[in-house]
């Protein structure tokens, strides 16, 4: 966590799995089908104020460390989207 200017950002990262939805299954109803077994991913945000009352949204971010092959939808993209509604709750460990 960085506080500049009076701007919070941060990075956090890990490796996990990853799924993603395929429709064929389950007799075209759909299910998770996993993708990768251990995918790295590296988060990023910024909050929209130091405020504790502030209404301004954050912004976040998520990288994965995976291709996806034929058939698989496309990854999210990387730059820092604007949250809608909701918080970030930082918190130093």
């Amino acid at each position: 966590m960085n506080t500049a200017n009076g701007v919070t950002t941060g990075t956090s990262s890990g490796t996990g799995k990853l799924y993603w939805w395929n429709p064929a299954l389950k007799g075209g109803c759909g299910y998770w089908q996993l993708a990768g077994s251990t995918v790295s991913v590296m988060i990023r945000y910024q909050a929209g104020s130091t405020s504790s009352r502030s209404t301004v949204p954050g912004y976040f971010s998520a990288k994965f460390g995976y291709t996806p092959t034929a058939g698989q939808p496309a990854l999210p993209g990387t730059s820092l989207q604007r949250l809608r509604s909701g918080s970030i709750k930082l918190r130093n460990s």
